[in-house]
């Protein structure tokens, strides 16, 4: 019974972990989506003519700024998260040397 509890906190473990790194890979795409569109952006700024800098005091500009600058710190709570739940099991003991046997 102590080992099909322990097996079905190890799926469920894997799955959290799984769902995590999922959402990280979908972050960093949106951060390069939005990386897309600043430089895209920063061309048309450029281009248009007399412009010779790009600041954030366009408000295209600056929004795709503070959505970039967002979404890095999802990401980073979304590691932090991850790198988290791995420390917690070796701390709960989950870690080889601390197996420990059933009639201890």
């Amino acid at each position: 019974k102590d080992l099909l509890v322990k097996a079905g906190d190890k799926m469920q473990d894997l799955g959290e972990k799984g769902s995590l790194k999922v959402e990280i890979l979908k972050i960093d795409h949106q951060i390069e989506k939005k990386l897309l569109e600043l430089g895209k952006k920063t061309f048309e700024i450029l281009s248009a003519g007399g412009i010779r800098a790009v600041d954030k005091s366009d408000s295209d500009v600056n929004s795709l700024v503070v959505e970039i600058d967002s979404l890095y710190a999802k990401k980073e709570e979304k590691e932090v998260l991850l790198t988290n739940s791995k420390d917690a099991k070796e701390e709960n003991g989950d870690s080889p040397e601390n197996s420990g046997n059933p009639g201890d």
